[in-house]
C-alpha cells in the first residue's frame, strides 16, 4: 500500500510538469540506454513490448523521443531522446528529487541508507521469486497446424 500511495502522489506531481509515471520510467531509462533497440528498452523498463510501443507512440508524437530503423537491421528500431525529451526529463528529475526529500522527511541519513539497502534486497528477492516461478512453469506444447479439409 505504501508503494501504491507513493506512486499516486509522484504521478500527480509528474503530471503537474507535463509528465506521467510511464513517461518518467521510459525517459529515465533512456537516459542510460539512449539508442538501444526498442525490445531492449522494454526489458530495461520492465514492461511488455506492446505497452512500451503505446508509451513511445505518445512520447514520439510530443517530440520527446525519436525512433529510427537500425542501420544493419531495418526491421529493428532504436530509440533516442530528443532535446525536448531531455528538457522534460530534467523537470521530472526535479520532481523526483523533491518527492524523495518529502518521502524521507524525518529519517536520518543512516536510516535512508538502510532503507535503500532493504529495498535493494527486497527487489532482489522479488526478481528471484519471479524467475523461480518462470522456471517452474511447464513449457507450452507446440501448436499443431490445423488438419487439411478434404
Amino acid at each position: 500500500m505504501t508503494a501504491k500511495e507513493a506512486r499516486a502522489v509522484f504521478d500527480v506531481r509528474l503530471q503537474a510538469v507535463g509528465g506521467s509515471f510511464p513517461t518518467w520510467v521510459v525517459l529515465h531509462t533512456l537516459e542510460d540506454h539512449d539508442g538501444d533497440f526498442q525490445r531492449q528498452l522494454a526489458e530495461h523498463c520492465g514492461i511488455e513490448g506492446p505497452t512500451l510501443t503505446h508509451h513511445l507512440d505518445h512520447l514520439e508524437a510530443n517530440g520527446f523521443i525519436q525512433r529510427r530503423a537500425d542501420a544493419t537491421d531495418r526491421r529493428a528500431t532504436r530509440v533516442y531522446l530528443t532535446a525536448a525529451g531531455r528538457r522534460l526529463l530534467a523537470r521530472l528529475w526535479e520532481v523526483s528529487r523533491a518527492a524523495n526529500t518529502d518521502l524521507t522527511e524525518g529519517f536520518t541519513e543512516a536510516e535512508v541508507e538502510q532503507l535503500h539497502a532493504f529495498h535493494q534486497r527486497l527487489l532482489a528477492n522479488i526478481r528471484a521469486a519471479a524467475e523461480a516461478d518462470r522456471e517452474a512453469r511447464p513449457s507450452r506444447p507446440a501448436r499443431r497446424a490445423p488438419a487439411a479439409r478434404t
